[in-house]
């Protein structure tokens, strides 16, 4: 790879002292990988803690809320989903064995706003004709400090006020808990 470098995703130094580096060392698509390689994801807290999960339990693991590399300028919620690859046909049935046997991960980075505008504007033209309100939390309740999706525009940015719902609906997905309000 021409002109590979190994870069930090924070500046902040306490987080870069660890034993070994998650370099991200091929990535697609193309504008993707001029941003995205060389970056150490475990240099931020979110990532490692989330790359270490699916490392040691063998299963997909999503990040808890961090601002994406492709989305940095923005500073928007995101998300990063993290499947582990073995150099074996199976799962290793041990911890211990799965860290020795880590080739590395699929990384996949979603954007809270582009991902949820994405799935709802399916059929809609414009966020303001949604029939409804949705509101999406990172965890298993609705808490204005873990928001990472609302669907009204003249709330964006701003955590709803009266946090009560027609209905909710909480999900697990990658051993992440989400809590979608609908008005």
């Amino acid at each position: 790879i021409s002109d590979f470098r190994i870069k930090n995703i924070t500046a902040n130094t306490s987080t870069t002292n660890f034993d070994n580096r998650f370099i991200i060392t091929y990535a697609s698509p193309h504008d993707l990988k001029n941003q995205a390689q060389g970056f150490d994801i475990g240099n931020e807290p979110n990532r490692r803690a989330a790359a270490e999960l699916a490392r040691d339990t063998g299963e997909s693991i999503i990040s808890k809320p961090t601002i994406l590399i492709k989305d940095a300028s923005k500073k928007s919620a995101g998300f990063i989903f993290f499947v582990p690859i073995y150099n074996t046909n199976l799962t290793p049935p041990t911890v211990e064995a799965r860290r020795e046997s880590l080739i590395g991960w699929i990384y996949a980075p979603f954007i809270s706003n582009t991902l949820f505008q994405n799935i709802l504007n399916n059929d809609i033209a414009n966020e303001e004709d949604y029939p409804f309100h949705l509101d999406v939390f990172h965890g298993s309740e609705a808490n204005s400090s873990n928001i990472i999706f609302q669907s009204s525009h003249d709330q964006k940015n701003n955590p709803p006020s009266n946090m009560s719902y027609d209905k909710t609906t909480k999900v697990k997905i990658g051993q992440s808990d989400f809590f979608f309000g609908w008005t």
